[in-house]
């Protein structure tokens, strides 16, 4: 099982409409492509004043669909976070495997 996680970094002033556009436009498509339970959370730790930290978590059964949603979808998705926001808002996406315990 993989986990695919994308940890953003927002100003707190577009906090509202960052997450409403993450429920509308990055998750629907995202469950599309074969992820699955996805969970959107708040980081506590670690987060500059003024700005607001947020990780978006998607389970797959195997990297095909990770390497499909990165060829197919991923830019797309960046590209309109980063004409909405600009540097106001930022992503980076981490591919984990899940190891049992």
């Amino acid at each position: 099982m993989i986990l695919y996680n994308t940890s953003f970094h927002v100003i707190t002033s577009i906090e509202v409409e960052f997450l409403e556009w993450i429920k509308d436009k990055v998750i629907p498509p995202s469950v599309g492509f074969g992820f699955k339970q996805p969970l959107l959370t708040r980081l506590l730790t670690s987060v500059d004043d003024g700005c607001s930290a947020f990780a978006l978590q998607f389970m797959a059964d195997d990297i095909s669909y990770v390497e499909h949603w990165e060829a197919e979808s991923r830019h797309i998705v960046m590209a309109d976070m980063y004409k909405r926001w600009g540097e106001n808002a930022l992503a980076f996406s981490t591919i984990m495997e899940v190891i049992e315990v």
